[in-house]
């Protein structure tokens, strides 16, 4: 198995949380009624080239059940996945 960097770690676990949610537009909706921010689709579809934003990791972990060390490893190292 090929090692992969943290932002790829990030890119293929938004990926999954995008898909686990429904797509960019059920995942927006989700969050937007777990944060009461107003979340675009297009604002979840670019986390496909970064990961999610530090700012979601919790309510993303929380909606589709990643762990918070999967969605970001640099920011939750160590945590049980």
């Amino acid at each position: 198995m090929a090692f992969m960097n943290e932002k790829q770690i990030r890119i293929t676990e938004a990926l999954n949380a995008i898909n686990i949610a429904g797509g960019p537009t059920s995942l927006a909706k989700k969050l937007t009624s777990e944060t009461g921010e107003d979340i675009s689709p297009d604002r979840v579809s670019k986390w496909k080239y970064n990961g999610v934003a530090p700012h979601f990791v919790n309510s993303v972990a929380k909606i589709t059940g990643i762990s918070r060390t999967k969605l970001n490893p640099g920011l939750y190292p160590d945590e049980a996945a």
